[in-house]
């Protein structure tokens, strides 16, 4: 056989691979429930509902989970097996409504949009999120939700309470989620290439490298591996189910946006909002939580919160007996990440003004 021929076969074997893992993926959500929120620009956002443990005490509310940059909601469901905190949580009694916002897995844009990807960060934090909390309170009959988000769902977050309150929010818990974004803050390399690459496309399907190359990706000594996942403490097959199934594409108006931040450096906050802070918390409080070894946002950073929500508790998520958490380690593949779904659980049931209850470690390495 000509070596065209044995090239052509293995691009055709990778490019069906990718394909057949796409499609698995659009039909196998893993939820109980798929439903949609309508936003006042046309979009159609996908939640995946949960159903909390029949046999567990209730939580006292509907928990409304938020995925990070350039994932789906397979990052909270990752393949079966993979311990993750959202199963957990779900063991524990919680009703969980997994958001994927705009351009992310099967929520579906406008019908006449010309410009699918054409969506800012701002727009998560202003069409997204009323349209999802309307749902899942009309969903629920719950007169408020608490918000759970990881890396940007946290920053969504705090743009959403900055820029308008509150509102149905009772509490809110954020995981690995960045205050501020910079070399002095975060130990992520962007070559200058990177504006020039975003000006060419609209998009960039990230998750096709991470199919059609998984096991590369996971055990090669490549650097970019590091900031997500310690490969010391999640087991590797763990790990290439994550990155299989939760990475994906991502708008690039977006994605500049988030360039320019990592330029300029400091806080990325007040850039969003037309008043300054400090901003006030949800009135049930508001917890961050970071992984001690997650070198993409590092805990130095996710304790500058209290500059701009000053009533916020900043803790590790993790044992200070152990090794750290990488960044996807808090959702999703150590066994000790049933460790992070116990201080959610634990802060979700707190009643408001009530000294919560704490466990040795807990406020370690704060």
């Amino acid at each position: 056989m000509d070596i065209p021929w044995i090239l052509a076969a293995i691009v055709g074997g990778t490019v069906s691979v990718a394909l057949l893992l796409d499609l698995w993926a659009w039909w196998n959500p893993r939820a109980d429930a798929v439903h949609f929120a309508r936003t006042s620009d046309g979009w159609e956002i996908a939640i995946h509902e949960l159903k909390p443990d029949p046999s567990a005490t209730p939580a006292p509310r509907p928990t409304i989970l938020f995925h990070g940059i350039v994932m789906s909601r397979h990052c909270w469901l990752p393949h079966r097996g993979v311990p993750s905190v959202a199963r957990e949580l779900q063991r524990r009694g919680h009703s969980l409504w997994i958001v994927e916002l705009r351009g992310s897995g099967r929520s579906i844009p406008p019908a006449k949009a010309g410009k699918k990807w054409d969506y800012s960060f701002t727009d998560y934090a202003d069409l997204d999120v009323p349209a999802v909390l309307e749902k899942v309170r009309e969903l629920t009959g719950a007169s408020s939700v608490d918000w759970v988000g990881h890396s940007l769902g946290g920053m969504v977050g705090y743009t959403r309470l900055a820029r308008h309150g509150a509102e149905s929010i009772e509490k809110m818990v954020t995981l690995g989620s960045p205050l501020e974004l910079g070399k002095e803050s975060n130990r992520l390399f962007v070559p200058r290439i990177v504006p020039i690459f975003l000006r060419l496309f609209s998009s960039v399907d990230f998750g096709f490298f991470t199919r059609v190359a998984p096991f590369f990706v996971l055990n090669a000594p490549l650097p970019w591996v590091a900031p997500f996942i310690n490969l010391r403490k999640m087991k590797r097959r763990h790990g290439l189910a994550i990155f299989t199934w939760g990475v994906q594409r991502t708008g690039m108006r977006m994605l500049s946006r988030f360039h320019d931040w990592f330029r300029e450096g400091g806080g990325w906050l007040p850039r969003v909002t037309t008043t300054s802070a400090p901003f006030p918390s949800p009135p049930g409080g508001l917890l961050a939580l970071h992984g001690r070894n997650d070198l993409l946002v590092p805990p130095k950073n996710v304790r500058t919160i209290t500059r701009w929500f000053p009533e916020a508790q900043v803790e590790a998520a993790d044992d200070p007996n152990g090794r750290g958490f990488g960044h996807l380690d808090l959702l999703a593949g150590p066994a000790e990440v049933e460790r992070v779904a116990e201080r959610i659980d634990r802060f979700l049931r707190t009643e408001t003004g009530a000294v919560p209850e704490t466990s040795p470690g807990d406020r370690a390495a704060v």
